[in-house]
């Protein structure tokens, strides 16, 4: 049971950052950031679970960041969407930064993804980001 609650997570958080890009793609609509922002915690809840997601947020200088994405959500509520937006993305870079030269690794497998990265500025990009020396997984 517990690889079926994963999966939904999975689901939900893909389908969070879906409605996140279509609110920006809108002109930062308002209630399409908060609806994909919603989606996208409660998935990546389900995805990690509430005890694991605990002990990553409350470790060792993690929860000021946690802060400062809730602090983005909040400005977002508020009406200040693409102030709360920055400061969400900020957030959620500086939180899971750690991981992006494993999903970068992981989109390069994607047979028409890898294409895109063989772009000459994304292939710097994706190089600069995910170099094979030194991968935190």
């Amino acid at each position: 049971m517990g690889i079926k609650i994963k999966d939904f997570g999975k689901i939900l958080t893909i389908v969070g950052v879906l409605i996140l890009f279509t609110g920006i793609i809108y002109l930062f609509d308002r209630k399409l950031l908060l609806l994909g922002n919603t989606i996208f915690l409660t998935g990546l809840v389900l995805m990690i679970g509430l005890s694991d997601l605990k002990s990553f947020v409350f470790s060792s200088g993690r929860t000021k960041i946690f802060l400062i994405v809730m602090f983005g959500i909040v400005i977002m509520l508020i009406g200040y969407n693409v102030i709360g937006l920055v400061i969400e993305l900020i957030g959620l870079l500086a939180l899971l930064g750690i991981y992006l030269p494993v999903v970068i690794r992981f989109l390069h497998s994607i047979p028409l993804i890898n294409n895109i990265f063989n772009i000459s500025q994304l292939r710097s990009f994706s190089e600069w980001f995910s170099p094979d020396d030194r991968l935190p997984l």
